[in-house]
Formats: C-alpha cells, structure tokens, sequence
C-alpha cells in the first residue's frame, strides 16, 4: 500500500493518504508533499504532475527513494511550472539521467522561491552537470545544492563551477563520489578562491590527488568564509595534505576538517597539526585510515595542548601505537574543550592505556570516548577507569575487542557506579563472563540514564544473565540489551525476559546463545498482552517454526528473527 505524508494548508494537520488517487482528490489542499521508499513509479509521477498544474502553493516535494525516471520527472516538472511558492524540490536515489536533470533546471530557471534542491545518489552525467551549471547562472535563490553520488566527473564539475562563479546564493555545495579528478578540483578550487558565501563545500569519495588538493588548499588562503571542508577518500597524500595544511595558516574560519581514507601519513598529520596552530575556530577534525603513526600522533597531541577549541578528534585505524597514545593523552590532560576521542584499532596495548589513564584524571570535559579493536586488556581498562573517577560527565563508552576480562569489567562497574550520565556502554567480543558482567550491573544500580548495553560475544552463562535480568526490574532507561553470541540458556533468557515485563520499549538481542524452544516459549507467554518490546532476536537457536508461531501469538512483537 502506498504511503504519502502530507501537510495541510490550513491547519498544518500531517495526514496519511493511502495512494495516489486518493490525494488526487484534493490536490490543492496540500503544502508538503513527501513520497519515499519505492511507493511511487513514473506511471505514479505522471499522475502527481497533472495534479500539481492545479496546485499552485506547494511548498516543498520529496520523492526519495522510488523509481522515478526522467520520463517520471519531466511530467513533475510540467506540473510546477507556474509554482512561485516550491521552495525545497527533492529527487534524491531514484533512476534520474541527463534528461531528467535537464528538465529540474528549465522548470526552475524563472523561479526565486526554491532554496534547496537535492538529486543525489542518481545517474546524473555530463550533461545534466551543464543545465545545472546554467540554471546557476540565472537562479540567485538556491542556498543548498546536493547532487552527490552521481557521475558529473571533471566535465561536470567545472561546468558547475563555471556557473557558480557570480552566484552569492549557494552556501552549502557537495559534490561527492561523482568521479571528480584533478581537473574538477582545479576548478572547484579556482570558484572557491573568490567566492565569499560558501560555507560547507563537500568533495569526498573522488580521485582529486595531491594536484586537486593543492588548488583547494591554496583557495583556503584567501576564502574566510568556509567552516566546513571534507576530502576524505581522495587518493591525497602527504604532499596534497602539507598543501592543504599551508592553506589553513592564519585561517579562523574552519570549524570542521575531514581528511580521512587517504595516505597523508607522518608528514601530512604534522604539517597539518602546524597549520592549525593558533587556529581558534576548528572544533572537529577526522584523520581516520591515513597510515599516521607515532611521530604524527606525537605532533597531533602537542597541538592539542595548546588548542582550546577543538571539540572531536577522531584517528580511528591508525598506527600510533603506545608511544602515540602516551602523546595524545598528554596532549589531553589540560584540554578542556575536547568533548569526543576516538582512536580505535590503532594498535594500543596496556602502556598507551595507562598513560590515557593517567592524563585522563585531569579532564572533565570528554563525555564519548572509544578505543575499540585495540589490545588495551584489564590492565588498560583499570587504568583507565581510575582516571576517569572524577569525570562526571562520560556519556558513551566503546571498548569492544580488546581482551578485556572480568577484572577490567569490574572495574568498569566500580567507576561505572559513581556516574550518573553514562548513557552507553559497549564491551562486544572481549572475555568477560559472569563475574564481570555482575560487576558492571552491581554499578549500574540506582542509574537512570543507561539506555543501551553490548556485551555481545562474550562468555557470560545464565548466572550472568540473571543478574542483567534481575537489574533490568527496576530499570525503565534501558532501551537496547545486546547479548548475542554468547553461552545463555533458558534460565538466564527467561529471567532477562521477565525482568524486562516493566519496560515499555526495548530491544533485547539474544541470537547464537543457547536457548531452548522450551525457553523461546516461555518468554512469548510472558508478552501476552503486552506491548512492551519491540524487536526480540533468536536467529541462529533450535527454535522450530512452531514455537516461534506461539511467540506470536503470545505477544505483540514487530520482529522476531
């Protein structure tokens, strides 16, 4: 059945037609009209274009995710042509080509109501990329243009810019995976070196290189009105990133700087680290998957220590290792801006972990932080829990694969019971067992603010899984438990189950443990007449088809897999 949300003119009532004709009856009474996730077809947009020639006020369209084609999208086109009120036009992840893109900008080259216009994640080439470039001659109201995930390439880029050149309007821009080179990013560049309104330009998911980010690195000497850059995945190295960095000397503009998924290494990390000195708007910054090791994290903390804006700094799949760790933390101790730290996989053992530790007890600022896929161990994780006594103010909590054992979950427990924010907690595929998750469940009691918990791929057996059970009795914040791969049977799954009788909205995951149809019924019956979950996972448990039609029947569950 299809779905169409609709917003009302006279009283902003959001209504639910259940097709196509049905809205047809009264076309004219709609401002919002939004249509998603493959309700519609051409044969359905030709319908809604004729209905549009009799409504003059909609104000915006989003049609994302269907099957629209360019045939589908000039008869839309047809319907808005004398519309002087559309300000949002959306066509994003349909089948829309040249031809379709084409049309957009003829129907909207006279108009100065529309504000945004998005036709991402399509088939849009060469062509399309040159009537949108026109159309930007002409059209000053646009603000926000989004046309990534297409395939504009070098051509298309620089017709583009070629007709952004005298518009003040545009200030959020992405052009994104659409096979951008060199040549495109000396244009984008060049457009970007005199242009005053842009404030977010996107480029990620291109081959610009260290050329395409040399040009983009010198516009960011004269351009001070930028905030937020992003280059990730664009084959640059440490010479498009030293470029980059000269170009954010003496730049107080930008706020966020994404680099991450290329190969700037040492080199680049450091050069970049030195151009942000004195920087005192940059908030966040993402250097993931960019073979930075110790040197560049050493340079990376020394910056740190001096900045006082930075917010979120994020150096996941790195090599920085101990050293680098040791760094970075110290770089840490007296910052009081940072908020989010994240340096997963990044091969740091129980040293860097101490160390983190250590600097940690100076800070009270961070509220997120992760160290996922790293070799931290009990000792790591003590470490830095004992840091991390007097931060009142941790909200997430990531530790997932790093050997962690029940003496490191104890320990989390011990810290976890003196704070009062802690939101999520994530230890997957490490080695606690029944011990540490009592530890951890021992903190959590009387806390108001836990909403989810992972402990997936463990060791924890029923004696574990009675004491989440029991805790979970007199928890209403809870609203997501993981405990998938694990060694649960019936005992500990029904005692989960009823303690979960009070909460009105959780998702508990129990897949690959060892729970018995005799168990899987047993937590169906205790649904009966309940709303209370809403997605209970049992994939990969010798649960036959028949007693997971008595769950059914027993419950009101959404999803059961």
């Amino acid at each position: 059945m299809q779905q169409i949300k609709l917003k009302m003119k006279n009283n902003g009532f959001m209504s639910t037609a259940t097709s196509i004709s049905q809205f047809l009856l009264a076309p004219d009474n709609f401002t919002v009209i939004e249509i998603k996730n493959k309700n519609i077809s051409d044969a359905d947009a030709v319908k809604l274009g004729k209905a549009l020639e009799q409504n003059k006020g909609v104000a915006q369209i989003c049609l994302n995710n269907n099957q629209i084609t360019d045939n589908g999208v000039v008869a839309i086109c047809q319907g808005l042509k004398d519309n002087k009120s559309i300000s949002l036009l959306s066509f994003n992840k349909n089948q829309i080509g040249d031809k379709g893109a084409i049309a957009i900008c003829q129907g909207l080259k006279g108009n100065k109501s529309i504000k945004i216009v998005s036709f991402s994640n399509n088939q849009i080439g060469n062509e399309g990329a040159i009537a949108i470039g026109q159309l930007l001659k002409v059209n000053k109201s646009i603000s926000i243009l989004y046309i990534y995930g297409n395939r504009i390439g070098d051509k298309g880029a620089i017709a583009i810019c070629q007709g952004l050149k005298d518009n003040k309007s545009i200030n959020d821009f992405s052009f994104s995976k659409n096979q951008i080179g060199e040549e495109g990013a000396i244009a984008i560049g060049q457009y970007l070196k005199n242009n005053k309104s842009i404030r977010n330009i996107s480029i990620n998911n291109n081959q610009i290189g260290d050329k395409g980010a040399a040009v983009i690195g010198q516009c960011l000497k004269n351009n001070k009105s930028i905030c937020n850059i992003f280059l990730g995945n664009n084959e640059i190295g440490d010479k498009g990133a030293i470029a980059v960095a000269q170009g954010l000397e003496g730049n107080q503009s930008i706020v966020f700087l994404c680099l991450g998924n290329n190969e700037i290494g040492d080199r680049g990390a450091v050069a970049v680290a030195q151009g942000l000195e004195g920087n005192k708007s940059i908030e966040l910054i993402s250097l993931d998957n960019n073979l930075i090791g110790e040197v560049g994290a050493i340079a990376i903390g020394q910056w740190i220590k001096g900045n006082k804006s930075i917010c979120n700094i994020s150096l996941d799949n790195n090599q920085i290792g101990d050293k680098g760790a040791v760094a970075i933390g110290q770089g840490l101790k007296g910052n009081k801006s940072i908020k989010i730290v994240s340096f997963s996989k990044n091969q740091i053992g129980e040293e860097g972990a101490i160390a983190i530790g250590q600097c940690l007890k100076d800070n009270k600022s961070i509220c997120n932080i992760s160290l996922d896929n790293n070799q931290i161990g009990d000792k790591g994780v003590i470490a830095i829990c004992q840091g991390l006594e007097s931060n009142k103010s941790i909200m997430r909590f990531s530790f997932c694969n790093n050997q962690i054992g029940d003496k490191g979950a104890i320990a989390i427990g011990r810290w976890i019971k003196g704070n009062k924010s802690i939101h999520d907690i994530s230890l997957d595929n490490n080695l606690v067992g029944d011990k540490g998750v009592i530890g951890i469940v021992q903190g959590l009691e009387g806390n108001k603010s836990i909403e989810l918990i992972s402990l997936d791929n463990n060791l924890i057996e029923d004696e574990g899984a009675i004491a989440i059970g029991q805790w979970i009795k007199d928890n209403k914040s809870i609203c997501d438990i993981s405990l998938n791969g694990n060694q649960i049977g019936d005992k500990g799954a029904v005692t989960i189950g009823q303690g979960l009788k009070g909460n009105k909205s959780c998702y508990l995951r129990l897949s690959k443990n060892k729970i018995t149809e005799k168990g899987a019924v047993t937590i169906g019956c205790m649904f009966n007449g309940s709303q209370f979950i809403d997605q209970l996972l049992f994939a990969n448990h010798k649960i036959g088809d028949e007693y997971i039609r008595s769950m059914v029947k027993y419950s009101y569950l959404t999803k059961i897999t």
